[in-house]
């Protein structure tokens, strides 16, 4: 069952992040702030994964993570009005982000 994977699912951002620097869009990948507070010496590993893709705009900013908390899919956050939106493939993820960078 998906859903009792635990530390199974996928975590990595590094396609994402080689596509997002292929489209120019300013980014920052960075560990995670779950990660740098120790949730996986509590629990055995991080629910968001370790790793974050921030990307800032001036008005708002773009949070992307990918973990348990996900279910292994990429999941994106915009600070502006608290909306998430999940993703299977990073082409997708990249596709939105361009429609969202020039809304």
């Amino acid at each position: 069952m998906k859903l009792m994977m635990g530390n199974k699912y996928e975590t990595d951002l590094k396609e994402l992040h080689k596509l997002l620097k292929k489209e120019g869009i300013k980014h920052i990948l960075r560990k995670h702030r779950a990660a740098e507070e120790g949730a996986k010496k509590i629990i055995g590993y991080n629910p968001t994964g370790d790793w974050q893709i921030c990307i800032p705009d001036i008005d708002w900013d773009i949070s992307i993570i990918r973990g348990m908390v996900s279910f292994g899919s990429y999941e994106t956050y915009t600070h502006k009005d608290g909306e998430t939106e999940r993703f299977e493939a990073p082409e997708e993820v990249v596709s939105w982000v361009k429609e969202e960078i020039i809304k």
